[in-house]
């Protein structure tokens, strides 16, 4: 199993496999969180859904030719949203209004990573170039 794991992540991911997984998981997330829950089981949700769409994003980002490391790019962007959103965020007064429900931190966040990911799902893929031991095994 651990194999069969390690082999997947260290595959490429094409353009369609990215968008079909992106799409499946954005359904999988909101059918999850219609189930009725707390605090602590959509704070689980939104922590497993970041691992998915890493393995996800590692297997494009591969594809592209970029590092895999790379993978994990919208957790500094959440957190440093969450953080503005604490201290320079709506004030208490005007969260209690039902109408807002999101500060411009939190928008602008949300934005950043719609462009991140969407910019990701479209860059175009890179043959991977063939060592000299591979070509030997090959035609050897």
């Amino acid at each position: 199993m651990t194999k069969l794991v390690l082999a997947y992540l260290t595959g490429r991911g094409r353009r369609l496999e990215y968008w079909l997984s992106l799409i499946a998981m954005l359904v999988a997330v909101f059918a999850v969180l219609e189930i009725p829950h707390n605090d602590l089981f959509s704070d689980t949700v939104d922590w497993v859904s970041l691992v998915v769409w890493c393995a996800y994003a590692a297997r494009r980002l591969r594809d592209a030719g970029l590092p895999f490391w790379l993978a994990p790019f919208p957790l500094p962007i959440v957190l440093v949203g969450i953080g503005l959103n604490r201290t320079l965020g709506v004030p208490p007064s005007v969260a209690e209004n039902p109408d807002v429900s999101m500060s411009a931190f939190s928008l602008a966040a949300a934005l950043v990573l719609v462009a991140l990911v969407f910019v990701l799902g479209c860059l175009p893929s890179r043959t991977p170039k063939a060592t000299t031991r591979e070509t030997a095994d090959v035609f050897g």
